[in-house]
């Protein structure tokens, strides 16, 4: 199906080819969309100012992003021991006996804190897990210092209290 395009131009290009017209009035009839020569682009000071623009909100929004993707580390603000408590929660995963079975254990900080939990401090006590091909390579106890007031929250994506790892 074709298009016709009528411009008013010194010349239309195309992305087939350079159709250069006198000017004024040109018909061009093909299945491209005829549009002005780079050198009008460039000529142009508007995409010179949003170059301007567009850099540094772009800078912003990788920073802004960069950051929020980044480690959460530790809360610093530690609320004394009564008001603490450890939760735990077991992983396991894998396969044994499969090369780079692609199995990497969750970040307990980061799936607390995604939830909106504070994490005082962290630990994990591997777990044995048996050789046979059927039997996952990695198994830990995940362990996280939270405030007491979070204790419901995390036991909603299945932690429980625990003693702690140490």
């Amino acid at each position: 199906m074709s298009r016709r395009v009528t411009k008013t131009a010194s010349a239309v290009y195309s992305p087939f080819g350079n159709f250069p017209f006198p000017a004024g009035r040109c018909d061009l009839t093909c299945a491209c969309i005829a549009y002005e020569s780079p050198q009008h682009i460039i000529n142009n000071p508007l995409p010179m100012k949003l170059k301007r623009h567009i850099i540094p909100l772009t800078a912003l929004l990788l920073f802004v992003s960069c950051d929020l993707l980044s480690d959460p580390g530790l809360d610093t603000e530690y609320p004394g021991d009564e008001n603490v408590a450890w939760v735990e929660q077991i992983f396991s995963g894998g396969q044994q006996c499969v090369k780079n079975d692609g199995y990497t254990p969750p970040d307990t900080k980061k799936l607390l804190r995604f939830r909106g939990i504070a994490v005082f401090d962290t630990g994990e006590e591997h777990l044995l897990t048996c050789a046979a091909c059927s039997c996952p390579s990695y198994a830990a106890i995940h362990y996280a210092l939270i405030h007491i007031d979070n204790v419901e929250k995390a036991e909603e994506i299945g932690f429980e209290l625990s003693d702690g790892p140490y």
